[in-house]
Parts: structure tokens; sequence; C-alpha cells
């Protein structure tokens, strides 16, 4: 499905990679913090602590994705441009679309051309 996507193109696979792993961590503490509620022994220390690693965690992940994923031309972050204009009350174009695309959607860099700061010596 992503392999003909920019962001497998241009070599930025792993960072897509690592921080939906973040993210997924972040989530896991949440989980763990849910069902700690169930259990009769005083836990509630315990899952702020969970609860506050994990808001940690998948802040920190949605932040990496959106700084660190760029074109090599334009330097175009493409994941924030994605977010930023995105109609929040629209719950059907909710996703990532992104990881899919096949162009940058500022300069319409295919992949194909590299950054002009690349000198040969």
């Amino acid at each position: 499905m992503f392999e003909d996507s920019m962001i497998r193109k241009t070599g930025q696979w792993w960072k897509w990679r690592l921080g939906q792993g973040i993210q997924l961590a972040g989530y896991f503490f949440w989980f763990i913090s849910g069902v700690l509620y169930f259990f009769p022994r005083d836990t509630a220390d315990l899952q702020v602590l969970m609860t506050l690693i994990g808001m940690l965690l998948v802040l920190s992940g949605m932040t990496f994705l959106w700084t660190s994923i760029k074109c090599p031309l334009c330097k175009s972050k493409w994941l924030w441009l994605e977010a930023s204009k995105r109609d929040i009350f629209n719950f059907k174009k909710w996703g990532p679309s992104m990881p899919s695309s096949e162009i940058c959607p500022e300069c319409k860099n295919t992949g194909i051309k590299k950054s002009p700061k690349i000198y040969n010596i």
C-alpha cells in the first residue's frame, strides 16, 4: 500500500515507524492506567503517573512526526501541513492519508529530485 509513497521514496519511513511506535507505547500506558482503575488496591498515584507518561509519549510521538518528516527539496513539513489544513469537524476525512501520498503537496516533488544542497566535490 505504501510502496510508492513519498515517505518511503525519500528514505523517511523509519521516522514514520518510530513516531507511530512512540505513540503506541503512550496508548499502552493509558490502557494500563485504565486497567489499574479496576483493582481494589490504592493505585491512584500509579494511575496518575501512567496517564502522564502516556500523554507525554503520545504528544512527543506526534511532535516528532510533525517536525521530522520533510520534503528533501522544499523542506516543507508534510504531516504538519496535512494536520493544519484539515477540517476538524469533518470526521470522514480523518486518518493518515499523507503516508500514502506520492507527491509533495507544496512543490509537487515526486521523490526523484534531490535537495539542491548536495555538492559534488
